[in-house]
């Protein structure tokens, strides 16, 4: 079983404006670690911030389902993922709900099914039903995708109110 067909498809979306989207990986650099490209950038400090955390995050949780007892803990890492994931998550949504966008209520849709299948990604992976292939694809598609094709769609209404 593969958490990533439960989640949004990478590539289905991009802004909804059909222009093209940034690789999802670094030219030289295995798909499989994902890295920060100022092309993933929205123009948002904090957001942009605690996005490079979650990238960081997953690359960290790849290392660790690949080379067990060679670092942080599996489980520590993913905790930390899950955490990091829910605090951005709010954060953004404080912010979005306060400029009153009016993509709100399909953003709060795209977390949400992303926070279901992170949880279950969670325990799959815990308890041995996913290969480090698996984990490797569903966090770098899930964390990278979601920035270009689910953030991007607030850029412009963020910036035109000041928020950078």
């Amino acid at each position: 079983m593969t958490p990533v067909k439960d989640s949004p498809s990478p590539g289905a979306r991009n802004g909804g404006k059909g222009e093209r989207r940034p690789p999802l990986q670094t030219p030289g650099v295995p798909m499989r670690y994902p890295r920060w490209q100022p092309a993933y950038s929205v123009q948002v400090q904090d957001f942009d911030a605690a996005h490079r955390t979650l990238i960081e995050l997953a690359e960290a949780l790849i290392h660790a389902v690949e080379r067990p007892g060679t670092g942080a803990s599996t489980r520590d890492v993913l905790d930390d993922l899950v955490e990091c994931t829910v605090a951005h998550f709010e954060e953004e949504e404080r912010v979005l709900r306060e400029l009153d966008w009016p993509g709100l209520p399909t953003h709060l849709e795209a977390h949400d099914l992303l926070l279901r299948t992170l949880l279950k990604f969670k325990a799959d992976l815990r308890y041995g039903r996913l290969t480090p292939e698996e984990t490797a694809d569903f966090i770098t598609d899930w964390v990278v995708a979601h920035i270009l094709d689910e953030d991007r769609q607030y850029c412009d209404y963020l910036h035109a109110r000041g928020v950078r």
